[in-house]
């Protein structure tokens, strides 16, 4: 996961003020914020630290030091919006300052991410009905009109058989390692369509089976070492689409 960080932060009045109230140098002041908003995206997505203390933050983040005085610095330099002075205990309305500037879309795409997922597993939902027993007992059992999704599996028996036809990254995923989908994981199946292109990503999924390999990382390999290495030979093996227009009129012409 990742979050925005822009390249004058390290020389930003904010980040000068806070390494003064903290008798910090701006490397170590700019690793606080880090760890202070990666802590935020897992533990407060809408950046309220309302009913955390100071030192709780300051546990979470890795300050060592008095929580207390973190707090102060980080709302003094305006890091932190607090209404008052801030004398301990807990962090009542207080909200990291333009977070939702900052960290909005990523959270936004994260949710997105969470109902597509949620949405395709709705689709491949095994069907149930209840039914009543000799005994009288309501029992739920699979609906045998209505076929059964396969089984995931991790064992080195996962099928290998890329079926695609639709171009869904999602199963083609499912299918090549026979695992179900996770929203971090179709997150960086979104992101690897975006960079390399939808062809690309099902191929080597497909060659990452093939190869022994059952990770995302090894899959993300396989694509680099075809953009810098080219793919068969090619520097880019481009779907008919992205053919120049009077290349792609002269191969569609009659032989």
């Amino acid at each position: 996961m990742w979050i925005e960080s822009h390249q004058n932060l390290g020389t930003h009045k904010k980040l000068i003020r806070l390494c003064s109230l903290l008798k910090f140098d701006r490397f170590r002041a700019v690793g606080l914020l880090h760890y202070l908003w990666w802590w935020a995206l897992d533990n407060a997505p809408d950046g309220d630290l309302s009913g955390m203390t100071g030192e709780e933050i300051a546990q979470a983040i890795g300050f060592r030091g008095d929580g207390a005085l973190l707090m102060r610095a980080l709302i003094n330099s305006g890091w932190v919006d607090f209404d008052g002075e801030y004398q301990g205990g807990d962090l009542c309305k207080a909200q990291l300052h333009d977070w939702y500037e900052y960290a909005g879309k990523l959270l936004d795409r994260r949710n997105a991410n969470r109902e597509k997922v949620a949405r395709y597993r709705n689709r491949h939902v095994t069907v149930t009905d209840t039914v009543t027993t000799p005994l009288g007992n309501g029992a739920t059992v699979p609906n045998l009109t209505v076929p059964l999704p396969p089984t995931p599996t991790t064992s080195a028996a996962a099928p290998k058989n890329v079926d695609v036809k639709d171009g869904d990254i999602f199963r083609a995923y499912e299918s090549a390692f026979g695992m179900m989908l996770t929203p971090t994981i179709s997150e960086s199946l979104q992101d690897m369509e975006q960079e390399y292109g939808r062809r690309w990503v099902v191929d080597a999924l497909k060659e990452t089976v093939e190869s022994g390999a059952r990770t995302l990382k090894y899959t993300r390999s396989i694509l680099d070492r075809w953009k810098t290495q080219g793919r068969n030979g090619r520097s880019r093996d481009k779907p008919k689409d992205e053919i120049p227009y009077f290349r792609r009129l002269k191969e569609d012409l009659p032989k």
